[in-house]
C-alpha cells in the first residue's frame, strides 16, 4: 500500500492515489477498450473513456485549485442509459450527486470541484437485460415487471416485515412455499442467458454444518432427480460452501463465500450461454457467474453430476423455499426481498449499481421515491405493534405520531 496509504498509526488519512484506484477499478471492466481523445489541458477537467461490451465508463480528475466544466460527446451509434456513478473530492468518496449530467444522447456535462475524480458508467440502452419476473414483497406477492408473473401458490409460515426496500417476506422456520406456474417471458430454455438477484436476510449462520445442506432461496424449474439440468437456484450447500448455485442433477458450484448474519445481502447469479463448454473439454469455464453485494464470489462452468451437458429446458415454475431431494428437515428463518429474473445477463457495473443503491428514508413502499403510496403503506400500520414493522421507523414497536412526524419529514417539498 505504499503511496496509496499513510500511515494509519499517525491518524493520517488514504491518499488520492488510492481513492483514484478504488473509483476507476470499480467501474472500468478488465479488457476494456480505450477510446480514442482529442488533446486535452493539464489545467481543466482531463478524461479518458473506455468502451466494453456492456457500453462506455468515462473517467475524469480535476487536480487543478478551482472548479472546471466540461462537456463530452461520445462518438458512438448506440444509445447510452446512466448505470452508476462513483466520485472522490475532498469530503470523501459519494455517487457523483452534481458533478455530471446526461443533456443529450451520448453527451455529458461534469462540473467538477477542485480535487476530484470521478467515474460514470452507461448501458448500452439496447442491450439491457430485460426484466421476466419481480417480487418486490410489497405486503404482497404481485410481479411489478410487466409480465404478470404473480404467485400461484402461498402456503405455510410467512408474512412481511420491514425489508431492504419496503417491506420483505418473512419466513419463520416452518414449512413454506411460494411459487409461480406458467409464467410468461422467462429465460427457461436451455441456451437462455438469465440473471437471478434476490436480498437476504438470515438470523442464523447458514454457511455451514448440514441443518441447511441444499437450501434453495430461490428456484427457477424443479430441482429433481428425475429432471436433469432443469433447476436453476440461489442457495447454500452446507459445510462451509458458503453462497452457492444448486441443481439437484448437476455439480454443486459454490463460492466458501459464507452469508452474513444478522445483515442484508445482494446474492446475484449469472449465466452466459455462449460462455458454456462442454464436459470433458475444459470445466474451467465462466459461465455461471456469483455475486455478494456487487463483487463477484465465484465462476464456474456448470456440468451434469451423473450426465454429460449442461443445463435443460426447465419447467414453467418459479419458487421460493421449494421442497427439494436433498432438503434437511430445518426450515429458512429469516426474510428475502427485491426477488427479480433477468432475460439476458446483468453486467458487473449494474450488479454493483443495485447492490450499492442506498434505501430512502420513509419509502415505505420501495418504489424509489417518497409520495401518497408511502402514507396509504402507513395507513395501513396505524397503531400496528408488530415488532418488525416497515412503518415503524424508531423501531418502538408501535406505529404512532413520532413515526408520522419521521414519514412527513421525508416528503420532498
Amino acid at each position: 500500500g505504499w503511496g496509496l496509504q499513510r500511515r494509519a498509526g499517525d491518524g493520517s488519512t488514504k491518499r488520492p492515489a488510492y481513492y483514484a484506484m478504488k473509483v476507476f477499478s470499480d467501474t472500468v471492466p478488465p479488457g476494456s477498450d480505450v477510446l480514442t481523445a482529442p488533446s486535452q489541458d493539464n489545467n481543466d477537467i482531463y478524461c479518458a473513456a473506455f468502451r466494453h461490451k456492456d457500453g462506455i465508463t468515462l473517467t475524469a480528475v480535476n487536480g487543478t485549485d478551482e472548479e472546471h466544466t466540461k462537456t463530452i460527446v461520445m462518438n458512438c451509434e448506440e444509445p447510452v442509459d446512466l448505470m452508476y456513478a462513483v466520485s472522490y473530492t475532498d469530503s470523501g468518496t459519494g455517487n457523483g450527486a452534481g458533478m455530471y449530467s446526461l443533456s443529450e444522447p451520448n453527451q455529458i456535462n461534469l462540473v467538477m470541484p477542485s480535487d476530484s475524480i470521478l467515474a460514470v458508467a452507461y448501458g448500452y440502452t439496447e442491450n439491457s437485460p430485460q426484466k421476466a419476473l419481480e417480487w418486490k414483497f410489497e405486503g404482497n406477492l404481485n410481479d411489478s415487471s410487466g409480465n404478470g408473473n404473480h404467485a400461484t401458490t402461498a402456503e405455510g409460515g410467512f408474512s412481511f416485515a420491514r425489508g431492504r426496500f419496503g417491506q420483505a417476506v418473512f419466513f419463520d422456520g416452518m414449512e413454506a412455499l411460494i411459487e409461480l406456474a406458467g409464467g410468461a417471458n422467462l429465460p427457461l430454455a436451455a441456451d437462455d442467458d438469465w440473471s437471478m438477484n434476490l436480498w437476504i436476510y438470515t438470523p442464523d449462520n447458514i454457511s455451514s454444518g448440514p441443518d441447511y445442506h441444499a437450501l434453495a432461496f430461490a428456484v427457477m424449474g424443479t430441482n429433481s432427480w428425475s429432471k436433469n439440468g432443469n433447476a436453476r437456484s440461489i442457495g447454500n450447500w452446507g459445510w462451509d460452501s458458503g453462497i452457492s448455485f444448486y441443481s439437484t442433477t448437476m455439480v454443486p458450484t459454490f463460492s466458501h463465500v459464507p452469508y452474513d448474519v444478522n445483515a442484508w445481502q445482494m446474492i446475484t447469479i449469472t449465466y452466459d450461454h455462449t460462455l458454456w463448454q462442454e464436459q470433458g473439454t475444459d470445466t474451467a469455464g465462466q459461465a455461471l457467474k456469483i455475486y455478494k453485494n456487487g463483487t463477484p464470489i465465484g465462476a464456474f462452468n456448470p456440468q451434469g453430476r451423473y450426465y454429460t451437458g449442461g443445463f435443460n429446458t426447465a419447467d414453467n415454475r418459479v419458487s421460493l423455499l421449494p421442497v427439494i431431494p436433498d432438503q434437511a428437515p430445518e426450515r429458512f428463518a429469516g426474510k428475502l426481498d427485491e426477488f427479480t429474473v433477468w432475460r439476458g445477463v446483468l453486467s458487473p457495473i449494474r450488479i454493483l449499481q443495485m447492490a450499492s443503491e442506498p434505501p430512502i428514508a420513509g419509502d415505505l413502499s420501495g418504489d424509489g421515491q417518497v409520495d401518497l403510496g408511502d402514507l396509504a403503506v402507513f395507513c395501513g400500520f396505524w397503531l400496528s405493534d408488530e415488532t418488525d414493522c416497515a412503518a415503524d421507523s424508531n423501531s418502538d414497536h408501535v406505529v404512532d405520531m413520532a413515526d408520522f412526524a419521521a414519514l412527513a419529514g421525508s416528503f420532498k417539498k
